[in-house]
């Protein structure tokens, strides 16, 4: 299982990590935290390169940007 997770984009699983130090009791502030998050992440090359990929029926290739 962990190599699967491991094959996911580098920076979507370094917010997911992050997400989940963050989160606890006030969830007015995680909310916030995960809006942030998808407008960082939906500006990335590995969000087009997953986008990409799904489209063509093929892997991804993430590279971390």
């Amino acid at each position: 299982m962990a190599l699967r997770v491991a094959l996911n984009a580098p920076l979507a699983l370094r917010y997911m990590k992050d997400g989940l130090r963050r989160s606890g009791p006030d969830l007015e502030d995680l909310g916030a935290w995960v809006s942030a998050a998808h407008r960082a992440l939906f500006t990335t090359n590995d969000h087009r390169e997953g986008v990409r990929a799904f489209l063509e029926k093929r892997e991804p290739r993430f590279d971390g940007t």
